[in-house]
């Protein structure tokens, strides 16, 4: 029988706060290797220049559940048997953890890829003012289940 992947795209930004992540999640998937997999986008609100707004203490709270809202409806369209992930906050992950854990019953594996800033003051040669945020969070979770 045949697995089907699917390859998701979702550069969701609000969950950081961080317009930049929505880019690190485009090049990501413009780096990653064409194949047959679907290559599906999850709709995201663009940054368009004004602050998110704080909602029950959460930055982008109405944003970021209409984005796992969509990520879910898609991915329970396609009832893929493994998922790419590229995402840009650490939020893109719950919709489909969430369903492949629940269409293994737990029993499945994950590699995770982040690559993101660590900034260390003690580190840093002079003030943090010239640190400049050069890198971009970027991520990829691949979930499949435990192969036996």
């Amino acid at each position: 029988m045949t697995k089907q992947t699917i390859r998701l795209l979702m550069p969701q930004w609000q969950g950081g706060n961080n317009p930049n992540y929505s880019f690190g999640a485009e090049l990501l998937a413009w780096l990653a290797p064409d194949n047959d997999q679907p290559l599906i986008h999850v709709p995201v609100q663009a940054y368009d220049g004004i602050p998110l707004e704080n909602e029950n203490g959460t930055y982008g709270r109405k944003q970021l559940l209409e984005q796992l809202e969509a990520a879910h409806h898609i991915i329970y369209a396609h009832k893929p048997d493994r998922i790419v992930m590229f995402g840009g906050d650490c939020l893109v992950e719950q919709a489909p953890f969430a369903y492949l854990n629940e269409r293994y019953s737990g029993e499945l594996g994950l590699v995770w890829i982040d690559a993101h800033k660590i900034v260390n003051p003690r580190l840093a040669r002079g003030s943090m003012e010239t640190v400049k945020e050069i890198w971009i969070t970027v991520a990829v979770w691949i979930w499949a289940p435990f192969c036996y």
